[in-house]
């Protein structure tokens, strides 16, 4: 990595809070005097001015370490993680000089825009100062398209599995978690010329192929580490309007959301970020850039209560898919609605749940069938556990259990039966 100079600076009251703590804002702003002194001591502060150009904060994500107090002193130590054809990523390190303690480490992306605003390639000087361009290990094969040049990455080994990128001009499928499936060879054809790739440049000279590289991204998160209060932000086209962000915290967790099938989505995070039309399968991000859940629902009367897919299941889901193309369930083939069971017979059976599925229906040649449940039975367990609700059997009858013989209690009468049914994988 290429460094900058180290510089040390003092931390001043003014820059503290009312709790004499240096914190997240003020720490951007010691950071960002860090490296204006390195350039000052390095080509000079006027680098990028006397360019055309300005460098535009994009991404910060910063760990603290200790704290900070008025009159510490810090050593800043800057390098170069990343330098792309209109972007570069810094790393720093603050330590406090009285002690060597680490206070804090900092990744912040920056871009390269001109006069305008407009992402334009580093130039000549400032790219010699951030040193040679990083790239992957992987080098693309060319395929040649007609008059375009595409570069297509092949990775891993075993049963072959095709991305292809998409528009708008993301890369995620490059660094997406799935390129870490061992027993897998990924093939990414690059068919929007991004990257290695060559494309017809516009008329107004605008080519994908020089900013495509510098797009970072965004790492899937734990959703089950979040907290209710936690800061999110959601991006999303409401409206056609593209790439809006809207922020909010977590109102709740472990939701449960009817689907339009009429199944049950568990471990929904419910938040007051602003969703509207055009939002849905946009991201649900924390502050620190991770992808913690897709945003999926809003009700629209309400203000302020809006739904998103954890990303932990959205990433169960998207194994399944990629591995088998479909989620898998199982099913047993009757149709059933809750209903209450009369506490007498609750307690003769020492039946956990007060309430039970009524068979309303049950499918010809189903293995509800075949294990003899007939209608007017009342589901009140299946595999050793209580049954008291539709959506409870549904939640049991996963992907496992196709093909597995499993005890099915019931109520036919006042007698309580244990039939062995084996669920089948469900179509659709």
């Amino acid at each position: 990595m290429t460094a900058f100079p180290t510089v040390e600076l003092t931390i001043y009251p003014y820059e503290c809070d009312a709790f004499g703590h240096l914190n997240q804002a003020a720490l951007l702003g010691v950071l960002e005097r860090a490296r204006w002194e390195a350039l000052a001591r390095g080509p000079g502060m006027d680098l990028f001015d006397r360019n055309g150009v300005w460098p535009a904060a994009r991404k910060a994500v910063i760990e603290y370490k200790a704290g900070v107090y008025p009159r510490d002193v810090l050593r800043v130590e800057t390098a170069v993680a990343h330098r792309g054809t209109t972007s570069m990523t810094l790393r720093h390190v603050a330590r406090r000089v009285s002690d060597g303690a680490v206070v804090a480490e900092a990744e912040m992306v920056f871009v390269c825009i001109d006069r305008l605003g407009r992402p334009t390639p580093l130039p000549d000087e400032i790219a010699r100062f951030l040193g040679p361009r990083t790239s992957g290990s992987h080098q693309p094969i060319r395929v040649r398209a007609g008059d375009v040049e595409l570069a297509v990455d092949v990775r891993g080994d075993g049963l072959p599995v095709l991305l292809v990128h998409g528009f708008p001009f993301d890369r995620t499928m490059w660094r997406h978690q799935l390129a870490a499936l061992s027993r897998w060879k990924r093939i990414a054809p690059d068919l929007r010329g991004a990257g290695a790739s060559s494309t017809p440049v516009g008329p107004d000279g605008y080519s994908i192929a020089r900013y495509a590289d510098d797009l970072v991204a965004a790492r899937l998160g734990d959703s089950g580490a979040l907290v209710v209060g936690q800061l999110v932000v959601a991006i999303g086209n409401p409206y056609g309007f593209q790439c809006t962000v809207t922020a909010g915290v977590v109102s709740a967790l472990g939701r449960s959301l009817r689907s339009r099938t009429g199944r049950l989505i568990d471990d929904v995070i419910q938040t007051d970020a602003p969703l509207n039309p055009g939002n849905s399968g946009g991201p649900l991000v924390t502050s620190r850039g991770e992808v913690v859940g897709v945003n999926t629902a809003i009700i629209l009367p309400g203000q302020g209560i809006s739904f998103a897919i954890a990303a932990n299941t959205a990433s169960f889901v998207v194994g399944h898919l990629m591995r088998e193309g479909r989620v898998r369930r199982s099913r047993v083939g009757v149709g059933g609605q809750n209903v209450p069971i009369p506490p007498r017979l609750a307690r003769h059976h020492g039946l956990v749940a007060a309430t039970g599925v009524l068979v309303l229906s049950v499918e010809r040649g189903s293995p509800a069938e075949r294990a003899g449940l007939m209608e007017g039975d009342v589901i009140v367990g299946f595999d050793g556990r209580p049954v008291g609700s539709i959506d409870m059997l549904q939640k049991m009858l996963t992907d496992e259990r196709v093909g597995v013989a499993c005890p099915v209690e019931i109520l036919r009468g006042a007698e309580k039966l244990v039939l062995p049914i084996r669920p089948a994988e469900a179509r659709g």
